[in-house]
């Protein structure tokens, strides 16, 4: 299935699924909401959206350039978190029960706050701590992900994920740095991730634009979009996976949402 042109006339730039099986777009400063192929709403936030969330209170979560901006699903009882550097690029929030992670890939930081705004802690930047992780972010994508107890976090230019505790100590990691089809390659891939219910991984990458499922170890599993199947110049590929565990990957270029089903 196909959502076609969800937003007129904006690039379409982040996606999520919200409760209800909501799918949530955005481009530029506009938000878009459906249920499946039917849009139940439209709204506008103040500055230019970089990445999206659903939180379990219902509530989206917004990276609006340096900053994090909370919503209601239809937009309403708006707050603006401050900005953690003015220099900052937000490009993925992931917003558990406990705690909202958020990835600035300008000061490759993972910030952890609260749910409503406090910040706890973060990992990383761009002179870390002795044996503090290091992250890798030749470009302007730098993506995070809930499981269970933790965060999955692509170090996209060293070709891994790496999970991290609450207390954000590493646990695990793995790699897949190739040219072959079953790889990642270019200066820093993969660029967006998604958990599928069984624990396993689908990722999205630039340049050779693809998108792929490995096991809950990183074994890869299937190719489920190859480069045929996207217009010279696709780059993105934001990625969510419903509470059916349809795939949803949002095609910028083309201005829809593909949704694939196994």
């Amino acid at each position: 299935g196909v959502v076609h042109h969800p937003i007129d006339e904006d690039f379409l730039k982040a996606l999520a699924c919200g409760p209800g099986g909501r799918i949530v777009v955005a481009g530029g400063r506009k938000v878009a909401v459906y249920s499946d192929q039917v849009k139940l709403g439209e709204f506008a936030l103040e500055r230019p959206i970089t990445c999206l969330a659903a939180g379990f209170d219902g509530r989206l979560y917004a990276g609006t350039g340096n900053r994090v901006t909370v919503c209601g699903i239809d937009g309403t009882n708006r707050q603006e978190w401050p900005a953690w550097e003015e220099s900052s690029v937000l490009t993925s929030i992931a917003a558990g029960r406990d705690d909202i992670w958020v990835a600035d890939a300008i000061n490759k930081t993972v910030l952890q706050y609260t749910p409503d705004g406090k910040l706890q802690g973060w990992m990383g930047g761009t002179e870390p701590r002795p044996g503090a992780p290091r992250f890798l972010v030749p470009s302007l994508y730098f993506d995070i992900a809930l499981a269970g107890d933790g965060l999955w976090v692509v170090n996209p230019g060293r070709h891994r994920l790496e999970f991290y505790n609450r207390e954000r100590r590493q646990e695990s990691a793995w790699r897949m740095a190739s040219a072959e089809p079953d790889g990642f390659c270019g200066c820093c891939n993969p660029v967006h991730i998604a958990l599928l219910p069984d624990g396993g991984f689908v990722t999205g990458e630039k340049g050779l634009p693809r998108v792929k499922i490995y096991g809950p170890d990183g074994q890869y599993l299937a190719m489920v979009a190859g480069p045929d199947q996207f217009a010279e110049g696709t780059a993105g590929l934001d990625l969510a996976v419903d509470s059916r565990g349809r795939i949803l990957v949002l095609d910028s270029l083309a201005g829809r949402i593909r949704i694939y089903i196994k």
